[in-house]
């Protein structure tokens, strides 16, 4: 089977064809929605990954545009869980009370099947390490009353994000300095729990209904990007990579291919690091290829969950990879014909 990108405005659609059919008939969309795992046939974790793009797509694309927009106030991504978004596309449930449910436990089930061959196949993390995040709080420091126990909490607080694996880190140092009297203070950690530092992600079409990223992350930064260069990077861990270099047309393009936020100029360069799910990414001009002047250079972090671009990998491989064997074996059909003047001529 063959599958494709097709561009639609508010959502995520693919549409499918088999090989011998290319150039008889005209690609069948494919209904992702309301589909049980066990009538997937040998496409089942590429279209339970597609559940979950799909799912994710409509709010995720209008909560972007709300906060790209510069009147904006007030928004955050608020990226949910993976499997959330892959319970909005399968059957719902009825409660013990006669009440319609999203079946959050099969789809869970689902992606515990799915995603650990992807994430082992890629090398990365097998828990996902950018799930939630954890602050340093007014209530964490009111979790004590010892001023040298407040002065090691408040000691975290310029060290960055608190990522899962920091916190088990800060926990157990904390309960090896202050024993039994760590508990509350933990627990208020615990408590501040959050996914505020997820970027968005969108997966559209350009001009050319080619399919491209929207990354936007709480304060505006903005990214977008071929989707062939995000599996690039996803491809190249750890690895800068050269996403585009603007031109002094740049600015007169009306359907540019990259956009960073409001940069023009030099090269636009970038990182996927697995181990924190996170994309860096920044300019490097011609002025600033020094390494001092390098350091100096505003660098913005995209955290991206990583489940989800679990997801979104697996369907852009196959999608691009299904596309070029598409357009070949298209160019073939087209190239055949049943009439062969030569033979009548004879």
């Amino acid at each position: 089977m063959i599958y494709l990108f097709e561009p639609l405005a508010e959502d995520f659609s693919i549409r499918a064809i088999d090989e011998p059919n290319v150039g008889k008939r005209y690609p069948k969309r494919v209904s992702l929605f309301g589909k049980k795992s066990s009538k997937l046939g040998s496409d089942q974790t590429f279209i339970i990954c597609a559940q979950c793009i799909a799912g994710g797509e409509l709010p995720q694309r209008k909560l972007a545009t709300g906060l790209i927009n510069k009147r904006s106030r007030n928004l955050t991504t608020n990226v949910e869980i993976t499997r959330d978004y892959l319970a909005t596309m399968l059957p719902s449930i009825t409660t013990t009370k006669g009440k319609k449910s999203m079946d959050i436990i099969h789809a869970e089930q689902e992606l515990n099947i799915c995603l650990p061959p992807i994430k082992q196949t890629l090398g990365w993390p097998e828990i996902n390490p950018v799930e939630f995040s954890f602050r340093i709080t007014q209530a964490v420091l009111n979790a004590t009353d010892d001023p040298l126990r407040r002065k090691a909490i408040e000691a975290e607080i310029p060290c960055g994000i608190i990522f899962l694996q920091r916190l088990e880190r800060i926990i157990d140092r904390w309960k090896g300095d202050f024993g039994d009297q760590a508990d509350p203070i933990i627990d208020a950690l615990r408590a501040t729990a959050n996914r505020d530092h997820l970027s968005l992600i969108s997966l559209a079409a350009n001009h050319r209904d080619q399919p491209r990223l929207l990354i936007v992350d709480e304060a505006k930064n903005r990214l977008v990007i071929p989707a062939w260069k995000f599996v690039d990077l996803l491809a190249n861990p750890d690895l800068t990579r050269r996403l585009y270099t603007f031109t002094a047309e740049y600015q007169r393009e009306r359907y540019p291919e990259v956009v960073f936020n409001n940069e023009s100029s030099g090269d636009l360069v970038a990182k996927f690091e697995p181990s924190d799910s996170s994309l860096r990414v920044m300019t490097v001009t011609g002025n600033n290829k020094d390494q001092r002047s390098i350091a100096n250079s505003r660098i913005v972090t995209f955290y991206l969950d990583q489940d989800y671009v679990v997801c979104l990998w697996l369907v852009l491989n196959r999608l691009i990879s299904d596309r070029m064997r598409f357009d070949a074996l298209l160019e073939q059909a087209e190239a055949q014909t049943e009439l062969d003047p030569f033979k009548l001529l004879q």
